[in-house]
């Protein structure tokens, strides 16, 4: 399934401090699965609700 977002910011789901990361690489979570991936992992996690 494709879902087009209009209008999002980012920002307003990212944690205040975004200076406390990790990155590995990896590959996607979907088939087929590639590689080549960079996930980048916030040590501060964000709550959203459903609605969001």
């Amino acid at each position: 399934n494709q879902y087009r977002v209009k209008n999002w910011n980012l920002e307003a789901f990212l944690p205040r401090n975004r200076s406390c990361f990790i990155t590995y690489r990896g590959s996607v979570t979907f088939p087929p699965c590639r590689e080549g991936v960079t996930w980048i992992i916030l040590w501060e996690t964000v709550h959203i609700s459903t609605g969001q």
